[in-house]
């Protein structure tokens, strides 16, 4: 399943809860973990923007390492525990820090910007625990189970790593589909991704 997330002008408009489950398009499902699925199928002719978008992507995301390169001492403090660049589109990249405990005091000796790119910070121990909590709650769900759902796992909100979603994927988003996944699971927001048949396993 696609890894990339979402436009920044979008995102505001899918976070919260819901009166009912949200349509998400792929690219807006970000760290999916748990995959579980069907099958597969051959993946669709890319076009000419699609192809365009994935140069200007891997532009940006070597010039933003080699920030990262330039910046590594500024970033290897106690505690972290990795840096890396965020690709929410492909005009939209920055800097995330994987922090193991995010601290007041650490949090004011990270940087906020390198070179005018963002610099996020995130607590990977209170991630990896809400991450857990979403995968025992989807896997107890047996959403699989349901007819027309193809895949699910684990998405969220790149600007917000706390913000984290169980993502169902369908064939086709029908309304029979929709009634029968509740809005939220657990306290976590159900988000729909239609693939189309097409599934990409883990």
């Amino acid at each position: 399943m696609d890894s990339r997330s979402s436009l920044a002008p979008l995102l505001i408009a899918i976070i919260g809860g819901f009166a009912q489950p949200a349509r998400t398009h792929s690219a807006r499902v970000l760290l999916v973990q748990s995959v579980e699925g069907h099958g597969t199928t051959e993946p669709a002719a890319r076009t000419d923007e699609e192809e365009q978008a994935d140069h200007a992507a891997r532009q940006g995301v070597q010039k933003i390492n080699a920030v990262i390169k330039r910046h590594g001492k500024e970033l290897n403090l106690p505690g972290v525990v990795g840096a890396y660049v965020v690709e929410a589109d492909s005009y939209h990249q920055w800097i995330r820090v994987m922090v193991k405990e995010l601290t007041p005091q650490r949090a004011n000796l990270l940087p906020t910007k390198l070179e005018g790119v963002w610099v996020q910070v995130v607590d990977k121990t209170r991630y990896d625990q809400k991450v857990a909590a979403a995968v025992e709650i989807m896997n107890g769900a047996s959403l699989l189970k349901l007819p027309g759902v193809e895949a699910v796992g684990i998405g969220g909100n790149p600007y917000d790593m706390m913000d984290i979603w169980i993502v169902v994927s369908v064939d086709k988003l029908t309304p029979q589909v929709e009634s029968e996944i509740p809005a939220e699971l657990g306290g976590f927001p159900v988000h729909f991704e239609e693939i189309g048949g097409l599934i990409i396993i883990d």
